[in-house]
């Protein structure tokens, strides 16, 4: 999901991109139930709930879990997250995630 894709989700959805509304905005893409899309992410539909109407956080490794099993970017997943609990706790950051020299 490039930066021109949350754009348009935050202009669809009204609100800030989220990793849950990353999340439902594919769902609905894809057109598939909340009740399937829980089972294919190994989460409760209530969870699922949650998570897409920013109820929910996720830490760093199930956002890439996430990631993997919908086939989307890590990094953009783990930008999401790490970007939703700093803006739970009012902490006025913005996460710009960059790979590591090994």
């Amino acid at each position: 999901m490039n930066t021109n894709a949350s754009k348009q989700i935050e202009a669809v959805t009204g609100n800030k991109l989220t990793l849950g509304k990353a999340i439902w905005s594919i769902r609905m893409c894809e057109e598939v139930s909340q009740a399937e899309y829980a089972d294919r992410l190994g989460v409760s539909k209530q969870y699922l709930s949650a998570l897409e109407n920013d109820r929910k956080t996720v830490s760093v490794k199930q956002a890439q879990k996430f990631a993997q099993i919908l086939g989307q970017s890590d990094k953009v997943f783990i930008e999401l997250a790490l970007q939703d609990l700093l803006d739970r706790n009012h902490i006025h950051y913005s996460v710009d995630l960059h790979d590591s020299a090994a």
